[in-house]
């Protein structure tokens, strides 16, 4: 997950950008009763200040189009946004912990249905190679100095 905005926007161009400064802009989210939503009010809350919402949207696919248009920062997983900040469309703002990992969790109940056999051939791909997939998606930050990575369990 990270704080992204689209290379023009004036938080890319400041040089120790802060929550209390980004707290002053209108974000783009999730809608309420999302994961990352509710992430990010916490993230806002515990450095003291309130999530101020530009646009709410139910998909990260609308967030991205609106980020890249200018439109506000937004928080999203960065592993959906890999193309975009690639071809320079949104960047990664320059703020100290912008990055923040998260664990990810595969979960079904085999007693009320077994899975069908392409969930299985996923499952086990997951587990034998989602870490690295991660990693590989991870190592953008290496092209991004001063992007201190952030562990949320």
């Amino acid at each position: 997950m990270g704080f992204l905005a689209a290379p023009g926007h004036a938080l890319i161009a400041e040089s120790k950008l802060t929550m209390a400064r980004l707290a002053k802009e209108p974000m783009l989210v999730r809608e309420r009763g999302s994961g990352s939503r509710a992430t990010l009010t916490r993230l806002f809350r515990e450095a003291g200040h309130t999530l101020r919402i530009g646009s709410e949207f139910a998909s990260n696919e609308a967030i991205k189009q609106m980020c890249m248009a200018g439109f506000g920062p937004a928080y999203l997983p960065l592993h959906t946004c890999v193309l975009e900040m690639k071809a320079g469309l949104l960047t990664l703002l320059p703020m100290e912990g912008s990055v923040i990992v998260r664990d990810w969790f595969v979960v079904h109940s085999p007693a009320i249905k077994p899975l069908p056999q392409m969930a299985v051939a996923f499952e086990r791909f997951l587990k034998l190679n989602g870490q690295g997939k991660i990693d590989q998606l991870l190592a953008l930050r290496e092209a991004l100095p001063g992007m201190a990575l952030k562990r949320k369990k």
